[in-house]
């Protein structure tokens, strides 16, 4: 017994540890492109209203997006305090995704539940397709993680309304109808995949009260919560941006749609055969069951619902149809959240988590795992960072029609964003009419070459 307590004990720092050298490493991570973009569109607006209107205007809908383009980058100091609270976000998803699978066990503190809870959190880290854009990189943070999270809020919130045994007084109703209201309009605008997982989730839900006829018993704040979730897709819809961006590119006849759909979904949990092919996905969900998986779990309940969560997770995927040319491993983030929930919705929902010491060593590992990778993360994230202030500092001393910057020559850790040199190069493009000046990559003999940077051996052997 004493073992395992050390062995938790050990588990937790590692994984505090872990928190603050994500939130360094997040402060590290460089503006990359689409961030730029904003902070100019920023300069050409008059104020707040005005940028949030251009965005809508000409670029999208997404309410997430165009908050991130008109606040967090309208100061250094709220960029830095977006950029900390990252890890907070990272913390909010989690919990949210907890509560959709487990439910009532969410209150369970138990030492097994919270160990239960802390592996989950790690294991869907560790599994989720490139974090350095859907999480790290801002610009991808507003167009995933934080759906993610308003789409969770909007899950639980409905699972909490429905489940409600007792009803709620007038007055408190009352006041928390304008809160209900916000968070269906901010799940419901942030963001595609969220609107259709949201929109199937209510559906099965809506089906199984009209199977057992109880449609009457659902309280004023789920339908309230409900409407708001429907105006705030709407207002995403409705934004003439989006089909702005669609209308400049090649639209894709069907039966190349029917192709790229049929590779995309069939490799969407293997991150579409790039990066690690998936295996955090799969080892994650192998040791959730190796841990947890009980024979009596075989109910009806934990089944069908684990069922509802798949097909949540593969409408998120269907959502690409009418945009196959966006796929990339990025579309898949959402999936693979509904997935662990139906994971864990089958494994742990209104049960009594086991008691084994096993569990306390798998905890140590992960948790080991995940600080050996934010530490990664940070040393490249710092090394990039370092490489891009030289180019602005080459960009600002410039006095000539033109000039050349280095390629980024670290490699990237899995937390790192950086460019493809192509991107890079049309990056390039874009800041050449910005600051009034061509500015080219360098490709002279011994300039720094793409990904030739190694920051931990270059540490070795300092």
């Amino acid at each position: 017994m004493k073992k395992t307590i050390n062995f938790d004990v050990c588990s937790y720092l590692l994984l505090a540890l872990s928190c603050v050298i994500l939130a360094a490493l997040s402060y590290y991570q460089p503006k990359i492109s689409d961030d730029w973009y904003m902070i100019w569109t920023i300069s050409n607006t008059n104020n707040v209203f005005d940028n949030c209107v251009s965005v809508y205007k000409n670029w999208t809908g997404r309410l997430p997006v165009m908050v991130l383009s008109s606040f967090v980058f309208s100061h250094p100091f709220y960029e830095l305090a977006y950029r900390i609270f990252i890890i907070v976000e990272v913390f909010f998803m989690i919990s949210l995704a907890w509560y959709c699978a487990v439910g009532k066990s969410f209150l369970n503190f138990s030492t097994v539940a919270v160990q239960s809870f802390i592996l989950f959190g790690m294991l869907i880290w560790l599994a989720l397709p490139v974090r350095s854009e859907t999480v790290v990189w801002l610009s991808g943070n507003s167009a995933y993680l934080l759906p993610v999270i308003f789409g969770l809020f909007y899950m639980a919130c409905s699972k909490l309304l429905l489940e409600a045994k007792t009803s709620i007084g007038l007055m408190a109703s009352i006041l928390t109808l304008p809160f209900l209201f916000l968070m269906g309009f901010l799940a419901g605008s942030s963001q595609e995949q969220i609107i259709v997982a949201c929109v199937i989730y209510s559906l099965i839900n809506h089906y199984q009260r009209f199977r057992l006829k109880n449609l009457r018993s659902i309280s004023i704040n789920y339908w309230i919560l409900l409407i708001g979730f429907f105006v705030g897709a709407l207002f995403l819809i409705a934004a003439p941006g989006n089909y702005v961006r669609l209308s400049v590119m090649d639209a894709p006849g069907l039966i190349d749609i029917a192709k790229r759909m049929t590779l995309y979904i069939s490799s969407a949990f293997f991150e579409i055969g790039t990066g690690e092919l998936g295996k955090p996905i799969w080892m994650g969900i192998l040791l959730l069951f190796a841990l947890f998986y009980d024979k009596q779990l075989d109910k009806p309940d934990n089944v069908r619902e684990a069922k509802m969560w798949l097909c949540v997770s593969v409408a998120t995927l269907l959502t690409l149809i009418p945009a196959t040319n966006q796929i990339s491993p990025r579309t898949t983030f959402f999936a693979v959240i509904f997935l662990y929930i139906a994971v864990a919705t089958f494994l742990f929902k209104d049960k009594v988590f086991p008691k084994r010491a096993i569990v306390s060593l798998a905890l140590l590992v992960t948790s080991a795992l995940v600080l050996v990778e934010a530490t990664v993360g940070l040393i490249a994230n710092i090394s990039v960072a370092s490489e891009f202030n030289h180019r602005w500092a080459l960009i600002n001393a410039n006095q000539s029609k033109q000039m050349t910057v280095p390629f980024i020559s670290t490699v990237p850790s899995n937390l790192t964003y950086i460019q493809t040199p192509e991107q890079d190069r049309e990056f390039l493009k874009a800041l050449s009419a910005h600051v009034g000046f061509k500015v080219e990559h360098d490709t002279s003999e011994g300039a720094p070459l793409p990904a030739s940077l190694k920051p931990l051996k270059a540490i070795k052997f300092q």
